[in-house]
């Protein structure tokens, strides 16, 4: 046991405090990673999403459902990008003003 501290000039503690601080940090990334590693050969757990999943995004393909409004305009985002527009016709307000005078 080191008598002091940094206030005492005892800075060996410095290097003690720093080496053990390496030291949690790489065996938590080891461990972590080994554990990440098996992961990936398990059915079902992989790291990654397909590229069909990753197309269409990540809330229709696993959640089933969209989390914004401007997906339902257009679902593939490379009509979006390249500017086709939606195959559904009429816009967003348009459906809005058709709702609200149905009912």
């Amino acid at each position: 046991m080191i008598s002091g501290g940094w206030l005492n000039h005892n800075y060996v503690q410095l290097g003690y405090q720093l080496a053990d601080s390496v030291a949690g940090f790489s065996y938590s990334f080891g461990v972590t990673c080994v554990i990440l590693f098996l992961m990936n050969f398990i059915p079902g757990l992989s790291l990654r999403v397909t590229a069909e999943e990753e197309e269409i995004g990540l809330d229709d393909a696993q959640l089933g459902e969209f989390a914004y409004d401007y997906v339902e305009l257009a679902r593939d985002p490379a009509d979006a990008v390249h500017g086709i527009p939606p195959s559904s016709s009429g816009s967003i307000k348009d459906k809005d003003a058709k709702v609200s005078e149905a009912v």
